[in-house]
């Protein structure tokens, strides 16, 4: 291999890496992954926070961070333009049904309220 065609690869590779980070940097700060579910569910950000909250912990960290990194690729403009639709329903299968797995998070989805998102009470009783 050329230097010149080595250069232009790692030129490419440093423009890719640039523009993921530009992209996508910004989940990795702040509540701003939080948000951009709330907005792609149709919910607020605070019962976004907290089914995520549900997510991370029924996946555990490493895996939730693969799924959560999917739906961003899957549904984040321009780059999901590339993501066979195949590929997108499972990232967001793979986020969003995690999400709704229980009765109380399935209520606050639908819109009855992230209260019942947080609240325990008779736990016990519902059947998984």
């Amino acid at each position: 291999m050329t230097s010149t065609r080595r250069g232009f690869l790692l030129s490419g590779a440093g423009l890719a890496g640039g523009l993921g980070i530009l992209l996508y940097g910004q989940f990795v700060l702040g509540d701003n992954f939080e948000s951009f579910v709330g907005k792609k569910l149709g919910i607020d950000a605070a019962l976004a926070n907290d089914l995520l909250e549900a997510a991370r912990h029924s996946y555990g960290e490493a895996e939730y961070a693969l799924h959560a990194a999917a739906f961003a690729l899957a549904m984040r403009s321009p780059l999901s333009a590339l993501v066979p639709q195949g590929a997108k329903d499972h990232a967001i299968d793979g986020l969003v049904l995690r999400i709704v797995d229980s009765p109380s998070s399935s209520l606050a989805y639908a819109g009855y309220g992230a209260e019942r998102a947080r609240s325990t009470a008779c736990t016990g009783l519902v059947r998984k």
